[in-house]
């Protein structure tokens, strides 16, 4: 009787210590996972912090009127070279290599907004009769096509610069005929090394290109 007593005693002394032992585990585990969800960061959000536009001031300095007020002439889709069919800002400091700012983005595609931008000017000029863009199904005298051959920020050491590069290209829709094709090309010096300095650089550089656009045209037509 007293080997059985002292065998039952032993096996509830057991059973305690175990249970103990596991709450004690349970309890460490619990600490550590809280304490990792603490410190391990949280998904960092991919959304861009500032969303820029491509635009010109120039409609009201542009030449008004014109002898081909009877023509329509209609702005086609417009294409991108390579790297550049996106609305991630495009930068370089090592060329040819072309990097992307994280948190810096264009509204739309440059070349799309380029597109807008000379629909918007050439309508405003009273250059042609009307202006069409690119999705329309009335058939025009005219059709620009534009290619947008390089946007980006250069950057050289503290300073940067903007180059921009389009191909113009007018064609005679109802004859078949190529009026003229013109590549433009324009750098222009940022203020400072940053993304939004580098948007106004790129905005005067547009500027440019609407007032060359509106004399190129006039010529070829």
């Amino acid at each position: 009787m007293m080997r059985r007593r002292n065998f039952e005693n032993w096996q509830g002394v057991l059973r305690r210590n175990v249970a103990k032992a596991a709450m004690l585990a349970t309890g460490t585990v619990l600490a550590v996972v809280g304490l990792t969800a603490c410190s391990l960061p949280g998904p960092k959000s991919s959304e861009p912090r500032s969303i820029y536009l491509l635009q010109a001031s120039s409609g009201s300095s542009l030449q008004q009127g014109g002898a081909n007020a009877c023509l329509t002439v209609q702005i086609a889709t417009p294409r991108s070279a390579p790297g550049y069919a996106t609305s991630r800002m495009a930068y370089t400091n090592d060329a040819p290599r072309l990097d992307y700012f994280a948190y810096h983005r264009w509204a739309d595609t440059p070349a799309k907004m380029l597109a807008s931008v000379a629909e918007t000017q050439l309508d405003d000029s009273g250059l042609f009769a009307g202006v069409l863009p690119g999705s329309s199904t009335f058939q025009p005298h005219l059709r620009l096509d534009t290619e947008l051959k390089q946007l980006r920020q250069e950057f050289d050491g503290q300073q940067s610069r903007v180059v921009l590069q389009i191909k113009s290209t007018l064609l005679d829709v109802r004859e078949r005929q190529l009026l003229g094709s013109r590549v433009f090309r324009y750098v222009e010096a940022a203020a400072a090394a940053d993304p939004r300095s580098g948007v106004v650089a790129a905005n005067r550089a547009t500027d440019q290109w609407v007032r060359d656009l509106d004399e190129f045209l006039r010529e070829a037509v």
